[in-house]
């Protein structure tokens, strides 16, 4: 969540909620998908799906990099202007 926060911070409520559905999708699905994988394929069958499972989930997150942080509005100061205040 802390890239999303730091590349586009207005949308973070939105890609929060978005990841927090996901998650929660498959929270509520895993179990009845390894309940039907143990009854067609057996334990070993269970194993083998979660190891694979868990090196793409490693290999997709490590793609993930920070991108750059969008600053609002940079406003230029001329020569004049510093002058002028100091």
């Amino acid at each position: 969540m802390d890239i999303v926060t730091d590349t586009e911070p207005t949308k973070a409520g939105t890609f929060g909620g978005i990841t927090h559905f996901i998650a929660n999708i498959a929270a509520v699905m895993a179990p009845t998908l390894t309940g039907v994988l143990i009854a067609s394929r057996g334990y070993k069958a269970m194993f083998i799906a979660a190891t694979i499972l868990a090196v793409l989930g490693v290999l997709v997150m490590s793609f993930c990099r920070p991108g750059q942080r969008k600053n609002e509005k940079k406003e230029e100061v001329s020569e004049e202007q510093v002058s002028a205040l100091g």
